[in-house]
């Protein structure tokens, strides 16, 4: 795997089964960020995942180069989380963007 942007050079399968609880490590990371940003902030689904609320990172720039906790979430495993196929985001009081480059993610109540 690339840590940077976390995209995933090998196959979804060999990623669950090298980390089974991937899914439960990434959908802590979007809580923890949605619990951590007032009502109606948008990020890019890349940032939200690299930045942590400790981080230093500037909320409204771009991603550069950040120190926070969640690199090596692969963007792939993420966007099947946020936009599962036929439907909304599974995970409560948050909402994907998917119309906006890059895709963005928002903390809806």
């Amino acid at each position: 795997m690339k840590n940077t942007p976390a995209y995933i050079t090998v196959t979804k399968q060999s990623v669950y089964a090298r980390y089974p609880d991937i899914d439960s490590r990434i959908i802590a990371h979007i809580e923890q960020w949605r619990d951590s940003v007032p009502v109606g902030t948008s990020m890019s689904i890349d940032k939200m995942m690299c930045c942590s609320a400790t981080c230093g990172c500037p909320a409204d720039t771009k991603l550069a180069k950040c120190k926070g906790s969640g690199h090596g979430m692969p963007v792939e495993i993420v966007l099947d989380l946020i936009f599962p196929e036929g439907s909304s985001c599974a995970i409560e009081g948050v909402k994907g963007i998917s119309d906006t480059t890059p895709k963005q993610i928002m903390r809806t109540f």
